[in-house]
């Protein structure tokens, strides 16, 4: 059966300018299930720049499937990460999406907005007098992310045989990785978290 998500990533910054640091970096290309939290939350959270995370906030709701609540899990959740810099970021995620494998992430700020959409299954559309069609959106992760699961393969090769510095380093992975058991731990506790809580 084919996995259908929605995940969307939300960050709200003082402004948006192709230089400015704290809109970071409009990606998502990981997908690991074992739980709601840390994933599919977890995933998110590698898209984004978490060295620089205060606080974690965490909701969840079992809404899709009881037998998910019956092992412990919870299959709707939100996500509030603050930054340092006051930059707020939500993440919203529900394990069943109808319409396809959803995911997207918009930085939005007083200068503007930025958006990583979904890629549609082709390009072609129709329009009518009363109704617009168009393609529907991938139903299962490999086709949303299979060219992002290449050029990481691509650049972990690079990394093998050229030398030079990783393109994701331990630090990176470590700081994920404590947003996202920061993220559980509020879900359990119903209570913001910090970050420096989880070492």
């Amino acid at each position: 059966m084919a996995c259908l998500e929605r995940s969307r990533v939300r960050r709200r910054a003082g402004g948006l300018h192709a230089d400015h640091a704290d809109v970071g970096p409009l990606r998502l290309h990981r997908d690991r299930h074992a739980g709601q939290q840390p994933s599919p939350a977890g995933r998110d959270q590698d898209g984004l720049r978490v060295g620089d995370l205060l606080e974690v906030f965490a909701r969840g709701a079992v809404r899709v499937d009881p037998r998910i609540g019956e092992a412990g899990d919870v299959d709707t959740a939100v996500t509030v990460l603050t930054h340092e810099n006051g930059t707020i970021t939500t993440i919203d995620n529900s394990r069943e999406a109808v319409y396809g494998f959803d995911q997207r992430v918009e930085a939005f700020g007083s200068s503007g907005m930025a958006v990583s959409d979904n890629p549609r299954a082709h390009a072609g559309w129709r329009i009518g007098r009363d109704a617009a069609t168009g393609p529907a959106l991938p139903w299962f992760f490999l086709d949303r992310y299979l060219e992002s699961y290449r050029r990481e393969w691509k650049a972990f090769h690079a990394y093998l045989t050229e030398g030079g510095a990783s393109p994701v380093g331990t630090a990176d992975a470590r700081a994920c990785t404590a947003v996202a058991l920061a993220a559980g731990l509020s879900l359990r506790e119903g209570r913001p978290v910090q970050v420096k809580e989880i070492g």
